[in-house]
């Protein structure tokens, strides 16, 4: 696996599970993460941000009852799977904060 982490807030991941603008380039990054050629990270306060934001449309009415919940299904199947295969790692990165590669492989914390 490369050493490549791409950090995805709430709004990335939801693009994942809603059809918006920017959902094929984040269906990108979690094809590559699926064949490990980088790997995913994303706070785990993300989780609940996501779940809401689906409930938040289904009662807005952009998603159905069936897809809302479907989405959020498939959410938590994706985040269970790229943990096992060890293209997620779950972090407690602030909001905002970007990953890089520090020295000699660590990670580092750059905030804007």
């Amino acid at each position: 696996m490369t050493e490549t982490t791409v950090y995805l807030d709430s709004s990335a991941l939801a693009k994942r599970y809603k059809n918006e603008a920017g959902s094929r380039a984040v269906d990108a990054l979690y094809r590559r993460a699926e064949t490990l050629d980088l790997r995913l990270a994303f706070s785990l306060w993300n989780i609940g941000e996501v779940l809401r934001t689906l409930a938040r449309a289904r009662s807005q009415g952009l998603l159905s009852e069936r897809e809302a919940s479907s989405a959020s299904w498939l959410f938590v199947r994706e985040t269970m799977k790229f943990r096992a295969l060890g293209a997620l790692r779950p972090t407690t990165f602030p909001a905002g904060a970007s990953v890089r590669p520090g020295r000699e492989g660590r990670r580092t914390r750059r905030h804007p």
